[in-house]
């Protein structure tokens, strides 16, 4: 099967040498023959180099009309050593003649052309020079010659198509040579379309290729032929790819032959040594006259098989006469019904192992073809449904079979979006790195267009569990337990049609043990289109060998599937990214936890549902499956607020209530502030935040007043412990008889032994400072922060007001106007605050997403930027801290497109000093002292769970700590 680990980019030299000398081209003008040799049982002197002189003349011949060789004349000015390949040199001739100058000089297609001098063989033209088309340069004919003692290939075993040629072959000539082996065929057929486009990709690679409609079947040559059923020198070559709906192959011309053996080009084709590939004849229909500055080239169209080409190597390519080579049938049944149109069509392809001419790339090429034919155009939105069959044999020589269907809908071309997947498919198993296959057949058994856009979306998900029995959206954060089974309820709507809802069940092992993951639910989408085979990481890690590769492929989801999947890590695991230079890859799944990457020891739970239309859409979910029911303690506490009331509240009023509850018994203690005299009583109410609902606990306010004990239902108490966002505390008062202040119910955010704290500020600009009594500074849309702004110690607030580029500075945490203001930054610019020189006061700063620059200064007043920097890239949010605890602030970065978070640790350009995986988009990433150890690490806040996570280290790994955000709706700040 020849090197399939060869550099890609030595394929792309040798397609660009033999692009330069191997396409077709015409002449008119023959001449003497005499010294070309015309019998293989023959062959020619051969004069070396070393006996080449400058001035000496001789004799090169090609064919310029149908298969009549011609003649022109060459003068050698000198001798390259080594200029071709290392110990090959190259010969430099001028070359003249009435017929060279009847088509413009060397052209695209001479390559192989034999020269002779003093009635011996010198070598064949192969090389020309851009700008002078009467410049050429030989291959010797030594190192051409050579190639023919390179070991054979096995004989193939020929197919019915291969036998047909083989019979063709010797009907003309009888038996000859001996068997030899496969070739990789270059020029492409098929629609105008699929040139077209195939030119722009050749035209953007900057190669220097011309490709034409390469016509099968046409002249046969007949009586032109010297050799019918044979390849002689002089004479065109082509070697072959495919044939059918869809044909490829190169031409270049016979240098010498000897016996059964054939050696032209006189360069590489696709430079892979060992090939397989089908030897034609054909016919030069006419010189193209190119002025793009390329040069003219032969136009040529494929005749009847001469043998095989195999071996493809520095010096040219060697053939073997009287051997057909066996292909591998691409069969396909293609329908467009609402047009009434059907085909059944056919390619046979020979193997290659250049990906660009690959047997994948060859099948999807072909079915592009049919489709385009049923279709009427290239370039037809829609739907489609294709289904395939590939068959082979292993290397023990059991059979083997791989099926796969699959449906595609896009709004600029489906006959494109329609091929994609099975290329990769193909290739996947031919260029497997288990064993040595043979594919023998490729069976599109059916592939349907459909005018129509046949789509699915996924409009909502929410799911539920029995520890968490109220349905949380996407994106949301789930509880559960092991053996709990998850309530997945997708609403989907059909393109043009009604919502409906479709319900998975996900059961939790039993035994899991506890911990953390993620749930998507999402459209089965393809998991790969074009790859590189070779890389063997594109596979899961369970593919191990050939029968695990069949597997996975034949299993692959479907884009008609909708899918739901849950992935779970047991407690304590946390997956670190592999050590390496540059940016680490972010893990596999696209969803990232705020608890850490995915790793490699998982728990998988999946379930499809089917549908007759490709689903599109996703949701993620993160997951905490705690081993025993979660740790709720029995302390609640509730935030209150004249503005979280549904109707008019108190604006200026707000509090704070406490829950101390056991067995039957709540102890309550409430504090209020601002709120209108009388209060007339105090409620637990059932309802989400913004919701109104019925009283389920009456605190007797007329008995208790703000403090005392009530009794409940421990039943209902065990439930307001499990799930106290779902109740709220309501304070009513005679001005405001349905509720004055109100605040929904949490659990107290844990201890935190560090120096930092959260603090919170509303949109109407109420900053809520742990220490202090609420106060107002500022007003909506303003960015707060807490800093010291005069060197006093105490954080005091701030803030950056995007509306007029102002910072804004208070020096007290109690209402008022600011004690300083200036101006700062420009349009777009992110504001940070801290203490960039280390002088014990906090100072402003920006970071210019635009250009990934950080500008800060080191006085509160305007002015430029005492220090700028580049860091990060554009799109990246800002935060900071002191990450190394010197007593300077530094800078970090998240990169919410892949989870990353940057951290350096001086003021000055240059790369990340720490990076690592914390959080997703729509996170808000921020840095505190959360462990007393005067270093501050991450945290974030996830607004759409009303969580916040935060680890003691700045590394990838599972949250050290997490809780409720304690007021919903406001901004959150480090205090």
């Amino acid at each position: 099967m020849g090197d399939r680990r060869r550099p890609g980019f030595i394929t792309f030299v040798a397609l660009l040498v033999m692009a330069a000398f191997m396409q077709p081209a015409v002449a008119e003008g023959t001449g003497d023959a005499s010294m070309l040799q015309t019998d293989c049982a023959s062959p020619p002197a051969i004069m070396a180099v070393d006996d080449l002189a400058a001035g000496m003349t001789g004799k090169a011949y090609t064919t310029l009309s149908g298969r009549e060789i011609s003649e022109y004349d060459v003068e050698i000015l000198g001798v390259l050593p080594n200029a071709v390949y290392p110990l090959i040199d190259l010969i430099l001739v001028r070359a003249s003649g009435p017929a060279l100058e009847a088509v413009g000089g060397i052209a695209g297609g001479f390559s192989g052309s034999p020269v002779y001098v003093d009635g011996k063989l010198i070598g064949a033209i192969a090389y020309g020079f851009f700008g002078n088309a009467f410049l050429a340069g030989i291959t010797p004919a030594a190192a051409m010659i050579d190639i023919a003692g390179f070991p054979p290939s096995g004989a193939p075993l020929l197919n019915a198509g291969g036998t047909e040629a083989l019979a063709m072959i010797e009907s003309a000539v009888g038996p000859v040579g001996a068997p030899q082996a496969l070739p990789i065929p270059v020029g492409v057929g098929g629609s105008a379309r699929l040139i077209a486009e195939l030119q722009a990709e050749v035209d953007a690679r900057g190669l220097p290729l011309r490709l034409f409609p390469a016509t099968a079947a046409g002249n046969t040559g007949g009586a032109d032929s010297s050799s019918p059923g044979e390849v002689r020198p002089g004479e065109p070559m082509s070697a072959v790819l495919s044939e059918g709906d869809y044909s490829a192959f190169a031409t270049g011309t016979a240098t010498y032959c000897d016996g059964s053996t054939v050696i032209g080009f006189g360069h590489p084709l696709l430079w892979t040594g060992e090939v397989m590939m089908s030897m034609n004849e054909a016919d030069v229909v006419t010189v193209v006259e190119d002025s793009t500055g390329f040069g003219n080239f032969r136009l040529v169209t494929l005749a009847e098989p001469a043998g095989r080409i195999d071996f493809d190597g520095n010096a040219g390519v060697r053939g073997i006469s009287g051997q057909a080579a066996p292909s591998v049938p691409i069969t396909s049944r293609v329908e467009f019904a609402e047009y009434g149109a059907t085909r059944q069509g056919r390619t046979d392809a020979y193997m290659s192992d250049d990906l660009s001419f690959s047997l994948g790339f060859t099948s999807a090429i072909h079915l592009l073809t049919n489709l385009d034919f049923v279709s009427g155009t290239g370039f037809r939105p829609g739907s489609s449904a294709v289904e395939w069959t590939v068959e082979g044999t292993r290397q023990d020589g059991s059979p083997f079979s791989a099926s796969f269907d699959n449906k595609y809908w896009n709004p600029f071309s489906i006959t494109d979006s329609s091929i994609f997947e099975m290329t990769s498919f193909i290739d996947l198993l031919l260029f497997n790195s288990f064993e040595d296959v043979d594919v023998t057949a490729v069976d599109i058994g059916d592939a349907q267009l459909f005018t129509d856009r046949r789509t699915i979306d996924i409009k909502n998900v929410q799911v539920s569990t029995p520890s968490n029995p109220e349905p949380v959206s996407q994106f949301g954060f789930l509880e559960a337990q092991p053996g709990d089974t998850l309530t997945v309820e997708a609403t989907l709507q059909p393109f043009g049609g009604d919502e409906f809802v479709e319900t998975i069940e996900l059961e939790i092992p039993g035994d899991f043990p506890g911990g953390f993951g993620s749930l998507s639910v999402r459209g089965g989408s393809s998991d790969f289109f074009f790859f590189d085979p070779f890389f063997e990481g594109f596979l899961p890690g369970d593919v191990s060998d050939f029968e695990g590769l069949l597997d996975y492929l034949e299993s692959r989801d479907h884009n008609y599937d909708l899918v739901a999947e849950l992935t779970l890590f047991e407690e304590g695991f946390a997956g670190e990214p592999p050590p390496g230079e540059g940016e680490p890859e972010p893990p596999p799944e696209p969803f990232i936890d705020a608890n850490g990457p995915i790793g490699d020891d998982t728990v998988s739970v999946k379930e499809t549902v089917e549908f007759d239309a490709v689903v599109t859409g996703n949701a993620f979910f993160d997951v905490n499956v705690f081993a025993e029911p979660p740790p709720n303690g029995n302390i609640l506490q509730a935030e209150l607020s004249g503005m979280n009331e549904t109707g008019p509240g108190d604006p200026d009023g707000f509090g704070f209530a406490e829950f101390f509850i056991e067995g039957d018994t709540v102890l309550f203690d409430m504090t209020l502030e601002n709120v209108d005299e009388p209060v007339i009583a105090a409620h637990i109410h059932a309802g989400e935040a913004g919701v109104d609902g019925p009283v389920v606990l009456n605190l007797d306010y007329e008995a208790n007043g703000l403090s005392g004990a009530v009794f409940a239902d421990p039943f209902f108490l065990e439930e307001l412990l499990a799930f106290p966002e779902s109740f709220y505390v309501n304070v009513h008062s005679e001005a405001y008889p349905d509720g004055a202040v109100r605040g929904q119910l949490m659990r107290p955010p844990p201890d935190i032994a560090g120096s930092s704290t959260l603090a919170y500020v509303s949109p109407s600009g109420l900053w809520r400072v742990e220490g202090y009594e609420p106060y107002y500074f500022g007003v909506a849309d303003d960015v707060p922060f807490l800093g010291d702004w005069d060197g006093d110690g105490v954080k005091t607030p701030g803030l950056y007001r995007p509306a007029d580029g102002y910072a804004y500075i208070r020096n007290s945490n109690d209402t008022g106007v600011a004690d300083a203001s200036f101006f700062m930054g420009m349009e777009g610019d992110i504001p940070i605050v801290g203490d960039w020189d280390g002088d014990g006061t906090d100072t402003f700063g920006v970071y210019r997403p635009a250009e990934g620059k950080v500008y800060l200064r080191n006085s509160n007043d305007t002015g430029t930027a005492d220090v700028e920097y580049s860091f990060g890239m554009p799109g990246d949010v800002p935060f900071a801290g002191d990450f190394d605890g010197n007593g300077i602030t530094d800078v970090g970065l998240h990169r919410t497109t892949t989870g990353l978070v940057y951290m350096r640790l001086t003021h000055t350009t240059g790369p990340a000093d720490l990076e690592f995986f914390w959080g997703v988009g729509g996170d808000t990433v921020l840095a505190g002292d959360w462990n007393g150890d005067t270093v501050d690490t991450v945290g974030l806040v996830r607004a759409s769970e009303g969580m916040f996570y935060l680890r003691n280290d700045n590394s990838t790994g599972i949250a050290d700590n997490f809780w409720p955000l304690e007021v919903e709706g406001s901004r959150v700040i480090v205090g």
